[in-house]
């Protein structure tokens, strides 16, 4: 699938989502923030406010599965941070200040929802939801053994179902409140 741009935060940089690596062009391959590396990898363009543009090579991470339905550049609550899915992995960079990077531990993500009313960037993979704000992590919940399905997000919660533990139990359903990461059923609670 082709990645795509989801950019709802308010940012302070330029992106551009490229095919090709430019002939002779100085890059960072992602992880490590390196100078040398695979070239297997989303190809992203970044233009910070009033700095020089520099490119990054974000290595898919599930290369051999079909994780690439969210596979994209978001914009995130920090306006100068930039979050690159690849095939599963979420990469987080300062986008003035590239070797300043991490990877979020939700894997292999899923799906990302935007909440900039919240000032929250969603990570999903099948059991768990990662909240990123805009100083990083705001909290970490885990609420399915397997086949977490967020249903919808309203100004005070996430919600959604999951594979219920116990045969004739088919789904289980659990919410979670934005501020605090409080979670109230699910499977894992």
């Amino acid at each position: 699938m082709e990645a795509k741009y989801y950019l709802e935060f308010p940012h302070e940089y330029g992106v551009e989502l490229l095919k090709d690596l430019p002939i002779e062009a100085d890059f960072l391959c992602y992880p490590g923030a390196i100078e040398s590396g695979s070239l297997d990898g989303l190809i992203v363009r970044i233009t910070p406010k009033g700095q020089d543009e520099w490119l990054g090579i974000f290595a898919y991470g599930y290369p051999e599965e079909e994780y690439s339905d969210c596979n994209g550049v978001y914009s995130c609550p920090d306006p100068n941070s930039l979050c690159v899915v690849s095939d599963g992995d979420a990469f987080i960079v300062d986008t003035g200040s590239p070797k300043q990077w991490t990877i979020v531990r939700c894997t292999p993500v899923l799906s990302v929802k935007s909440l900039v009313d919240q000032g929250l960037l969603l990570f999903i993979d099948f059991s768990s939801i990662w909240a990123w704000g805009k100083d990083g992590l705001q909290w970490y919940a885990n609420v399915a053994h397997d086949g977490l399905a967020v249903e919808g997000v309203n100004e005070a919660f996430v919600y959604g179902r999951a594979f219920g533990p116990v045969p004739g139990k088919e789904n289980v359903y659990f919410q979670i409140e934005l501020k605090t990461g409080k979670v109230t059923g699910g499977n894992c609670v």
